[in-house]
């Protein structure tokens, strides 16, 4: 299929004569067709994302944020997303809360280096990669730091104790009868790097599992009633599935859990580091005050979801993709248009002025550019991270020591590409004529506002010539298409 839609292309393109009658488009439709696809897009590419990031912890997080992004992606019914959303965010934060109680106070297991969740050099600690005091010394104002990530015992021993855990709790029938884990969502187990065999080989396995199971059994009966989270597991009155239940001091009490359990991925080099920011997003956006407001449910909180995508966007669609992450030099496509001037290389060219007495030497026109940019320098995303964020660059893992000025160039990139395949270019000098599609290459750099300068040399396509003869060297700015075609919908209202 894809030798067919090429030999397309180039059929295409060798049609093209001096004759070509191009289509003008209805920018209005066009506009908003490309408008929604824009929109979908996004999400999908924002969801993947996000998605691809989280593969390296434990499959209850995996899971929990893989079915949070889907409703927020997919979901339509507000309702619907507000009670799952809320179902999603309560099993996951209750599941921390109670792993780290167990590990506190109830885990018995003889080798363990420290017992506690919660502390700076528990096992949060160790379930994140550590570097040693050589590497901190060797710090500079970019921190760059090749990572090889190893499991420790206790790291895959922290994520066994929390996956196992929250199989426990959703087979509980008091959990259930508490409205927790009602959703029957799809449990993923593939992609990640855990081995819990080692686990079991280590003898472990059947140690953490009684305990478990002991401390499960006794949650509602004999722990501390004095502590914030078994005081709201053991009120009769408040049920997770039914959110009329639940005051606003609830839900931010549940907030609250749930951006602490995603706190220890904040500064763990690698991907994840995003995670923390996916709580603090969705805990910014519960709104509580809501007397006057009509989509009130009975309830007297909600999602603002419209400004949860926004804030989700932001931190991770814009500037945060490319694919520079994991390699020297980045491919994209793009499609753009803009004002170029070109000289001819060659004065004897075939391209011919309104009288046709001589040839055209130079001209100022206005044309599309379609084809592949490789990005050779990425400021934007380099610059979109927070000071001792974790960011990949070119394959290596860094971070910012302080804050860092926003760019004035985004990116710098060689391209290839084909003009007046979609458009007719316009010469903006009228007693020259032209309208011929063109082939070129070049170099350039695009600004932060998304202004792009280039050069290039590009040849028309002009049947029975010798194109190379008519090539020219060009200087261009251009936007994206998408800007051009905004605009002129805007105009015509």
């Amino acid at each position: 299929m894809k030798n067919i839609t090429l030999a397309l292309f180039f059929g295409l393109l060798s049609s093209i004569s001096v004759n070509a009658q191009l289509i003008t488009p209805d920018v209005d439709l066009v506009s908003e067709i490309i408008s929604q696809k824009q929109e979908e897009l996004k999400q999908r590419v924002l969801k993947n994302v996000v998605v691809k990031n989280i593969k390296t912890t434990n499959y209850t997080t995996y899971n929990t944020i893989y079915h949070i992004m889907n409703l927020l992606t997919s979901e339509k019914n507000k309702t619907v997303m507000t009670n799952n959303i809320i179902s999603e965010i309560s099993d996951y934060a209750i599941t921390y809360a109670l792993a780290d109680y167990f590990v506190k106070n109830e885990l018995n297991i003889s080798g363990l280096k420290n017992k506690s969740f919660g502390d700076d050099k528990g096992l949060y600690d160790l379930m994140t990669i550590n570097l040693d005091n050589d590497q901190k010394n060797k710090f500079t104002t970019q921190q760059k730091i090749k990572v090889s990530r190893t499991q420790i015992p206790e790291d895959l021993l922290a994520n066994y104790i929390i996956d196992t855990l929250s199989t426990t709790l959703a087979e509980s029938n008091f959990f259930k009868e508490k409205g927790f884990f009602q959703r029957s969502s799809i449990k993923f187990k593939y992609g990640l790097n855990l081995d819990y065999s080692k686990i079991k080989t280590s003898g472990q396995e059947d140690q953490v599992v009684a305990q478990l199971n002991t401390f499960v059994s006794k949650v509602n009966t004999t722990l501390n009633s004095a502590d914030e989270v078994f005081r709201f597991i053991n009120n009769s009155e408040k049920k997770i599935d039914d959110l009329n239940s639940l005051t606003r001091d609830d839900i931010g009490f549940i907030l609250q859990l749930f951006s602490l359990s995603l706190d220890k991925f904040r500064n763990e080099i690698g991907q994840n580091s995003f995670i923390a920011k996916i709580g603090d997003i969705i805990s910014k956006y519960v709104i509580y005050d809501i007397a006057n407001d009509d989509t009130k449910k009975g309830y007297d909180f909600k999602l603002d979801f419209e400004a949860i995508i926004l804030g989700l966007e932001n931190e991770f669609y814009h500037n945060k993709i490319t694919s520079l992450k994991q390699h020297k030099i980045g491919v994209e496509p793009f499609f753009g248009i803009g004002i170029n001037y070109g000289a001819f290389t060659n004065e004897n060219n075939a391209i011919l002025n309104e009288a046709k007495t001589e040839s055209i030497y130079q001209f100022a026109y206005v044309s599309e550019k379609m084809g592949f940019k490789f990005l050779f320098a990425d400021m934007a995303y380099t610059r979109s991270h927070q000071p001792l964020e974790w960011f990949q660059y070119r394959g290596i893992y860094r971070r910012w020591k302080g804050p860092v000025k926003e760019p004035l160039i985004k990116n710098v990139y060689g391209m290839i590409f084909a003009s007046g395949i979609l458009y007719n270019i316009i010469d903006l000098k009228s007693e020259d004529n032209f309208n011929y599609a063109m082939l070129g290459s070049g170099i350039g750099l695009t600004f932060f506002n998304d202004l792009a300068l280039n050069v290039s040399y590009s040849i028309p396509l002009i049947k029975d010539e010798n194109s190379f003869e008519n090539g020219m060297v060009n200087v261009g700015f251009d936007i994206p298409i998408f800007e051009y075609l905004k605009a002129s919908k805007n105009k015509e209202k």
